[in-house]
């Protein structure tokens, strides 16, 4: 069927919004609101309210180039779920405010349509005309809409032309048109009157630069005693605040953070755990979405603060280390030294103090540190090899930190080539205890290993089906073969498979056995044919004993095995005649066969047994060979 077409269809403009397209588009052909365009265009009101709307639906009714309008889509094909853009910009969901239209109004009325960058959730004014964006009516007083019948009228029929609106500072306008510039892909701007430090922010991507934004306005306004920090205009206002007039008013925001503590309370512990942590971690994490080197110019200025107005003995170096030189420090903390020779930290500690190795202390608010000579010889160990901290080393194998800890205590894991005493793993034993796993698979098999009958010895190592000890013990069956192994999906300890049931009822056990013999009631329920109601309902009758725990009650075994001598649930016997539960107590019924029904309470189903003697009789009575009554 012929999707039908537009009778007007002008082109989007290179820097028009996606969804101000579409309202134009509306307009232009006549249609009261943009609803009437989507339904003919076949896209859903979901599609219709996120960033997710398909431009290869509106490029058949609009008889526009489907890749003209993936130019201004939100989403690209090939993207992340979880991302989108605008006008190309890689960016996330929350970073945009389509469901919240906003807009200049002098804008629209001297170009024709919305630009894009008024879709961004932190552009919160005009940077072109220094003015606050409408975003209500002001006749209805309601926000504004993408469902109104033209770009300047409300649905209310309100003209939103000549609107007067609350003027923005100069450092938030020049802030605002960095952002627009670098949004529509415009030359950068001249140097700002309010002193930003645009030669820096202009290289600057558009995601590391919101992110810039929003980390400076909240800590602003934290300082300030500002609660709204979900407020977009005013995160932008207190960001513009400090990246004005660089760097005083980002010392003017350190120094708010730091004011009102003692000479000491802040550098005992340090500027990464002190008043300033949140600045400090918020620096270094930049490198994780913008290049080192433009996020420079920021812990440069961090570190000026802290040369000049905290002034400690001590500054952590890893703060700048992509700007120190090649020269390696002969210097360094605990920590450092023992990353250099591959040990733990408590190990380089007591050589430290056994070996007396040169060293430096300085004070450091209350406490004392100490700074190791890395030039000192350390003496090399008797196997030579690396010695891997343990998560490392639970991670080279596949197992969890925990797992390795307790298998090493219970020599499960041999250790060989180090002193069972000394902190770390050594790579040769861990490179033998892999191997041993990988010795359990057999040469041939002809299981089909794809089938869900297996189970990867990642589930086993890692999974969420019980304690440590619980998963030590079912890695001991399966270093032992009680728990063959069948296979290997990859060849690493994590492919290993073994059976499915097997596991299962291996984990049943040893969770019955750490719990003392009980049972969840899901798991009593799955042994008893019913539902978990059910099985409370029983509890509560006192069929079943049950012991309380922290979390929720367990059912024992003693009682369930009890409980399943006597009596037989309705639906086990239907599934097993393909018949349903409640036929069956229709006929129990009819027939005075005594039933023990499990009523819940309200209007939900209630789940019946019988007596297991009785259980041949009703099938007799269902099959009609026999008219026994019981009474």
């Amino acid at each position: 069927m012929t999707t039908p077409s537009l009778v007007r269809h002008p082109a989007p403009f290179l820097t028009e919004s996606l969804f101000g397209y579409i309202l134009r588009l509306s307009e232009e052909n006549g249609y009261s609101t943009p609803w009437s365009l989507l339904l003919l265009a076949q896209i859903r009101q979901h599609e219709a309210r996120s960033t997710g709307i398909q431009v290869a639906k509106l490029a058949q009714v609009s008889n526009r180039p489907q890749a003209e309008l993936e130019s201004t889509s939100y989403r690209w094909p090939g993207d992340r779920p979880r991302s989108c853009r605008l006008l190309g910009h890689l960016l996330t969901p929350w970073e945009l405010a389509v469901t919240r239209p906003r807009l200049c109004p002098e804008c629209v009325a001297e170009k024709g349509f919305i630009e894009a960058h008024f879709d961004l959730a932190l552009m919160t004014g005009c940077p072109v005309h220094r003015k606050s964006l409408l975003c209500r009516c002001p006749g209805c007083m309601k926000p504004l809409r993408w469902f109104r019948p033209g770009l300047l009228e409300c649905q209310c029929g309100t003209n939103l032309r000549n609107v007067s609106l609350p003027a923005i500072s100069g450092a938030e306008a020049d802030l605002l048109d960095l952002i627009r510039r670098k949004i529509l892909g415009l030359t950068a701007g001249r140097d700002y009157a309010s002193g930003l430090p645009s030669s820096y922010l202009e290289v600057m991507s558009l995601q590391p630069l919101l992110s810039l934004v929003g980390m400076l306005g909240r800590r602003r306004m934290v300082v300030d005693n500002d609660s709204d920090r979900r407020n977009s205009q005013r995160v932008v206002f207190a960001a513009a605040s400090v990246l004005a007039d660089w760097p005083n008013n980002f010392f003017r925001l350190l120094r708010g953070i730091t004011e009102g503590m003692s000479a000491d309370s802040d550098s005992s512990t340090g500027v990464a755990r002190g008043r300033l942590g949140g600045v400090y971690r918020s620096l270094l994490n930049l490198r994780r979405i913008v290049p080192t080197a433009q996020g420079d110019f920021l812990r440069i200025a961090f570190l000026d603060f802290i040369r000049n107005d905290l002034k400690p003995d001590f500054i952590d170096q890893k703060l700048m280390r992509r700007l120190r030189t090649g020269q390696s420090e002969r210097f360094i903390s605990k920590a450092a030294f023992a990353r250099l020779h591959g040990i733990n930290p408590r190990t380089a500690a007591r050589f430290v103090e056994d070996q007396r190795v040169p060293s430096r202390t300085f004070r450091w608010g209350k406490s004392e540190r100490k700074l190791i000579d890395s030039a000192a010889a350390w003496p090399s160990p008797k196997v030579p090899g690396k010695i891997f901290r343990l998560r490392q080393a639970a991670a080279m194998i596949g197992i969890s930190s925990a797992l390795l800890k307790c298998l090493k205590a219970s020599r499960d894991f041999e250790v060989n080539h180090v002193l069972r005493t000394k902190p770390g793993f050594h790579e040769l034993d861990i490179e033998a205890f892999i191997q041993k796993l990988k010795r359990l698979v057999p040469p041939m098999n002809a299981a089909d290993l794809s089938s869900p009958k297996y189970v990867r010895f990642a589930i086993i190592a890692r999974g969420w089906y019980g304690s440590v000890a619980i998963k030590a013990n079912i890695v001991r069956a399966v270093l032992s073969g009680e728990l063959p192994v069948v296979g290997s999906v990859d060849g690493t300890v994590a492919g290993l498979l073994v059976s499915y049931e097997g596991f299962q009822r291996l984990a049943h056990d040893e969770r019955a056995r750490e719990n003392r013999d009980t049972r969840t009631i899901g798991e009593a329920a799955c042994q008893l044919e019913c539902n978990t109601r059910s099985v409370r309902r029983l509890v509560e009758l006192e069929w079943l004993r049950a012991t309380p725990t922290p979390k929720a009650c367990r059912v024992t075994e003693e009682s369930i095995a009890e409980f399943k001598k006597r009596y037989v649930s309705l639906l086990s016997i239907a599934r097993t005649t393909n018949s349903a539960s409640w036929a069956l107590q229709n006929i129990c019924k009819r027939c005075n066969l005594p039933m023990l029904v499990a009523r819940q309470s309200g209007n939900k189903s209630s789940q019946a047994f019988i007596r297991a003697e009785h259980r041949q009789a009703l099938l007799c009575l269902r099959s009609g060979r026999s008219q026994v009554a019981i009474s």
